[in-house]
């Protein structure tokens, strides 16, 4: 993929944005997306939380990125996610899953 560049107003728009919302990032969207079922990698959200928090450093305070997920809703993880892609770009598209949790409003755990 190439990236656009972002301007420095951007960059501190968005920067500040992921600070507040660690779990939008593009990277824990793609992570997510690739955890899970949907990839066939992770059996349970449970192995999920633990290898994101030992493996990629999710925060652990927050339990995970599913664990975040039920807490915060998937509605606006995706709302949070499809702004971002509209200010910079298809790299914050939300992943399959997440658009299934959030219209069918389920809950991982």
């Amino acid at each position: 993929d190439v990236i656009s560049p972002l301007t420095t107003k951007q960059m501190h728009q968005l920067s500040h944005l992921l600070l507040k919302h660690t779990a939008l990032k593009s990277t824990r969207n793609k992570v997510l997306s690739a955890l899970t079922r949907q990839e066939g990698i992770i059996e349970n959200p449970q192995d999920g939380d633990l290898g994101a928090i030992f493996g990629i450093g999710f925060r652990p305070f927050t339990g995970g990125p599913f664990r975040y997920l039920d807490h915060v809703g998937s509605d606006y993880v995706v709302t949070e996610l499809e702004r971002f892609k509209k200010i910079y770009g298809d790299r914050f598209s939300p992943c399959d899953l997440l658009l299934d949790y959030s219209m069918h409003n389920k809950s991982f755990y």
